[in-house]
Order: C-alpha cells, then structure tokens, then sequence
C-alpha cells in the first residue's frame, strides 16, 4: 500500500453512495476526495475536487489498475502482492459501532469484486483504540481533526509532527504516512495570516492530498446529537448552527462552553 496507485484503485472498488445510505441513513452525502466536509467549503479546491477522480466507485477500472500494477489472481480468485502474498487483511472495527460495522461489511463485500478478501473482526473499543493509535492494525476506518481551517486535519493526515513510530500510541496519523512537501506547505500556511494568501496555500495542500491519497475518505463525519426545549431554549440547530452540540466536543475545541453560555434558561 505504499503506491498511491493501489490506493486510488482500492478507492475506486469502494461504493461509497450505497455506504452512506446503508450505513448513515443518507443523512450525510459522499466525501469528496479532499476529505473535507460542508464545513469548510469556503476552503475547498474545486481543482482538487476534480482531480480526485479515484473516488468514484468503478470496480472494472479498479481491477485494470491492479492488473496493470502486477497484483495477479491466484487459482481461488484472491489476488496476491508482488512478494506472492495472498492479499488477504484484517479490517477492524470497535463492536457496538453498528453504523461502522454497515459501512466495513460493505467494503468487505466491494473488495471481493478486486480479489481482495477482508476479514472483519470486532474488537472491544478500548482494544480497537489501542491498537490503531499504535499503528498496529492492517485496515480500520478512522476519522480526521477538526477546527476552523482545514490546517489540522492536512497535519494528522500527512505531516511529521503527527507520526509516532509503530508501537506508540498517536492522536492523529494513525498509518504513519509523512510527506515532506505537505509539512513545507503547512509550515507557510502556519506562519502568514493572510487569508488569500492562506486560500492559496490550503488548495495546494489540497492537491497534494487527492496526489498522494494518503487515506481514502468516505464521509463527512457526522456529530449526532439531541437535545430538549423543555427548560432551555437557544440550542444549536439547523437553523442557527454556532457549534456542534455533542457535549464531547469540549477541549482543546471548548465549543461545549460555547453551548453553555449561549442556552437561556425558559
């Protein structure tokens, strides 16, 4: 998987439009290949976008590139590496998480149209974050850091400053994927505050990511949550959308004060 090539074929097996129906009740619509939601679309490279055309669900040119790449099928239809590997992996996900657990048994199912067999396996939460924050896993869905630009989750994405060795436990950039040009591009856009100069910066970054495609988004990653008017009134909402109203959205982000602060009582 160190070919952004496979990557994108990989990506390309993936039917992501029956993932967020199936998985997430289409109340989310399909990622782009920027990896970033309606949120920052102030942000968002239409360059890029179109570029990132690995994230269509195209299962005979996907099964063309790893054709092509070398990765034959063996006798039982399984395509195996170039080290004569049978490509065979563990997919893991926490159990309990049933709109993710839909979302893998739908990617195991996609993978065997490749020659990819998957196995899912549930473990225990605790257990799952140990061992993809350690870096010890072989495929896991994972999701990106927030904030008001698009900086930090290009940083968990692609940067060295956010890549532990294997075996330590990481925050972010669980694979352990580092790209010199996107820590030089994420350094300049760290150091100017202009914004058009900053608009510049982020779309280049952008490109780097749909380039290199060194995760493979899938959705948006939704923030559920509900809440009552019986005593307080002033939540957030559709309509007056200030901040995310899950109470764990508390540091370093604080948005859970900024509820608590702007909720009156009836």
């Amino acid at each position: 998987f160190t070919d952004p090539n496979i990557r994108k074929a990989i990506s390309l097996g993936i039917d992501r439009a029956m993932i967020v129906k199936t998985a997430m009740f289409d109340y989310i619509p399909v990622a782009d290949a920027t990896g970033l939601g309606d949120t920052y679309k102030v942000w968002k490279s239409q360059a890029a976008i179109d570029a990132g055309t690995w994230m269509a669900y195209d299962p005979a040119k996907a099964n063309e590139m790893l054709d092509a790449a070398g990765f034959t099928r063996g006798a039982d239809g399984t395509r195996v590496d170039k080290d004569g590997n049978p490509m065979k992996y563990d997919l893991i996900v926490p159990s309990g998480w049933t709109d993710w657990i839909s979302a893998c048994q739908i990617i195991t199912q996609n993978m065997t149209e490749l020659g990819i067999v998957l196995n899912l396996t549930t473990p225990e939460e605790n257990t799952w974050t140990d061992t993809v924050t350690k870096g010890e896993f072989q495929w896991a869905l994972g999701w990106g850091s927030g904030g008001p630009t698009p900086y930090n989750f290009y940083r968990g994405q692609m940067s060295k400053l956010t890549a532990q060795p294997v075996g330590e436990s990481a925050n972010e950039n669980w694979p352990r994927f580092v790209s010199p040009e996107a820590d030089v591009l994420l350094d300049k856009f760290s150091k100017t505050s202009d914004i058009t100069e900053q608009k510049s910066i982020m779309a280049d970054i952008e490109m780097l990511f749909v380039d290199l495609a060194p995760v493979l988004p899938l959705f948006p990653g939704p923030d559920w949550y509900e809440y009552s008017t019986a005593r307080f009134t002033g939540w957030p909402s559709a309509e007056n959308n200030y901040a995310p109203g899950v109470p764990y959205a508390g540091a370093p982000y604080t948005t859970t004060f900024i509820v608590l602060t702007t909720i009156t009582p009836k």
